[in-house]
């Protein structure tokens, strides 16, 4: 998901763009070099801006800057700053390749790009008459000329965000910049004549517009009160997962619910077993991790996972004898059969019920005092895993 860094860097990337336009001074430039390179290694995703701006500028009269010095030097600070990233990268063989095919394989396989670009108009529906006003004012408006870049950055990202079929929300760092020289034509317009009553009504219209969507837009409603509203849910693709398909709740609101459960019932299986010095959590997925971690009452549990960073991240200090298992519903059967030979009890301690979760059927087990050296194991796997990457 977006956090709230990235929507910063991208809009920090931007203004300083905007100043070097302004005054073509050098040091901009390298102030944008150390935002890149700190937006990078917050989320490779501001690449796409990168992708956007390059040709925007060999377009644009502000290709000049491919003759000075220092924007060479500016990006040969960036690659230094990353450089320890893209090391780390290369010595591990590239997790994000393999990271990235994986997402091309489950999940950006069943994004459709006539959703990306609805989503893209419902973002900010309550504010697109100042993206509209911000397009129009980098034509119309002469102080707004040397700027275009920006815009022609915008379109080319947002082709790229197309070509590659990414997530709707992967663009969302885009449009602050936009606004802003939304505001700034909105507000020249706005100052002359009789349009000068339009000011009121243009700060009441994205309130007004957003309270029938109020509801929609934010999850303040009950699971049940979501359910009467499925139509509407529906309409705007809010119910559309990750997997192509609809179901009874928006995505991110589903992925919530079932995490204190989750938690709580590992906790259980903790106290249960009562030996945590010895027990391993081992979760099929990050986001199982965070929430074990994150919800856990107990003082100084640390889920683990192959999946993600958290492969890097596993301590084998203590012997390991017991290990308590979130595994998807799916998968349970197999596992507890495969297990059998490795441990002298697997047992089903709990499974999550919460009828909207999309966790729900993921099953929490216990397996306790392994008959082999599960410290070596871990591993053996942990470098095939590796490997595979």
């Amino acid at each position: 998901q977006p956090n709230s860094f990235e929507i910063f860097i991208w809009t920090t990337a931007y203004y300083f763009v905007v100043k070097y336009i302004q005054t073509e001074h050098q040091k901009w430039l390298y102030y944008l070099a150390v935002a890149v390179a700190l937006g990078f290694l917050n989320k490779y995703n501001i690449v796409f801006l990168l992708l956007g701006l390059f040709p925007a500028l060999l377009i644009t009269e502000q290709r000049k800057i491919f003759t000075k010095p220092h924007f060479y030097f500016s990006i040969l600070l960036c690659l230094v700053l990353i450089a320890p990233n893209l090391y780390w990268q290369w010595v591990n063989n590239f997790p994000v390749v393999a990271h990235m095919q994986e997402l091309q394989r489950t999940q950006l396989v069943n994004v459709e790009r006539s959703h990306f670009i609805k989503e893209q108009l419902l973002f900010f529906f309550a504010a697109i008459f100042v993206l509209v006003t911000a397009f129009v004012g980098f034509f119309r408006y002469q102080p707004f000329k040397p700027f275009r870049v920006l815009l022609w950055g915008f379109c080319c990202s947002i082709g790229f965000f197309l070509f590659f079929k990414a997530k709707a929300y992967y663009a969302i760092g885009l449009y602050p910049v936009l606004l802003a020289f939304g505001a700034v034509y909105l507000e020249q317009v706005l100052s002359k004549s009789w349009r000068v009553y339009l000011k009121p009504v243009c700060l009441v219209f994205p309130f007004a517009i957003m309270i029938p969507m109020f509801t929609l837009i934010f999850p303040i409603q009950t699971p049940d009160q979501m359910r009467t509203n499925e139509a509407d849910f529906k309409k705007f693709g809010l119910i559309r997962w990750e997997d192509g398909k609809n179901h009874e709740l928006p995505q991110d609101f589903a992925d919530m619910l079932g995490w204190n459960e989750m938690a709580a019932k590992v906790d259980s299986a903790i106290i249960r077993i009562n030996d945590p010095k010895h027990t391993l959590v081992y979760c099929d997925n990050y986001g199982q991790v965070g929430a074990v971690n994150y919800y856990s009452k107990i003082k100084g549990v640390q889920a683990i996972s192959y999946d993600a960073d958290y492969l890097n991240w596993l301590s084998l200090k203590e012997p390991i004898k017991h290990v308590i298992q979130v595994k998807e519903s799916k998968d349970v059967e197999r596992e507890m059969a495969d297990q059998q030979t490795n441990f002298e009890s697997v047992v089903k301690f709990g499974e999550i019920v919460s009828p909207f979760a999309r966790e729900k059927g993921t099953t929490i087990l216990i397996l306790k005092n392994t008959k082999i050296d599960l410290n070596q194991l871990i591993k053996k796997e942990i470098a095939e895993e590796k490997n595979r990457h």
